[in-house]
């Protein structure tokens, strides 16, 4: 029973140093980080300071605005120029003339399939193959359903991807690829313009 008092009794000031000591390792370790957090920012500074060749600047006194009840002289001075300003002088307004609507701007015709760049548009990428054969044959069979479809090859030993389009707007595309996934049973994803 004594021991369990004195237990008691000694575990009372130990919490409170324990965080005392805490705060204290805190504020240390902030202080050398603010240290070292100019060192490593401003490194020729830091050395220059502690080498003393850095000089005090001394700030600049603020404008004093004369006291409350200063004498008439300074009073006068200080207001003199303001009594000899002049007002500014009233601004000439001219009529304001009512210029005609501007033209609508001229609307770009949608250019012919010719000018079309061949990356403009969305594709539907439905395969991708190791071996050229493959893709070919998925490519035929695709153009033979109607389906513009072309073979793309990136790097080398990279697969051959087979892709529907270019499809005017991202609607067509999604329908376009509603279309292959239910009655070719493809799989469908569909990729942005000018993406590869």
């Amino acid at each position: 029973m004594a021991e369990s008092r004195k237990a008691k009794s000694g575990a009372g000031p130990g919490w409170l140093a324990t965080l005392l000591g805490g705060l204290v390792l805190v504020a240390l370790g902030f202080g050398l980080g603010l240290v070292a957090g100019a060192a490593y920012e401003e490194p020729k500074l830091v050395a220059e300071h502690i080498a003393g060749r850095t000089v005090d600047v001394p700030l600049p006194a603020p404008a004093e605005a004369p006291a409350f009840g200063a004498p008439a002289e300074e009073q006068a001075v200080l207001e003199e120029p303001l009594r000899a300003a002049a007002p500014p002088p009233e601004p000439v307004r001219e009529p304001v003339r009512e210029l005609p609507p501007p033209e609508p701007p001229p609307v770009a015709a949608a250019p012919s399939p010719a000018d079309r760049n061949p990356t403009d548009g969305f594709r539907i990428q439905v395969g991708a193959f190791g071996d050229i054969e493959g893709a070919r044959k998925l490519r035929g069979e695709l153009r033979a359903a109607g389906f513009p479809t072309e073979i793309h090859e990136v790097g080398s030993g990279a697969r051959f991807k087979v892709r529907v389009g270019p499809i005017p707007t991202r609607g067509e595309a999604e329908a376009t690829a509603r279309k292959l996934e239910t009655k070719r049973k493809l799989p469908t994803w569909i990729l942005a313009p000018g993406r590869g």
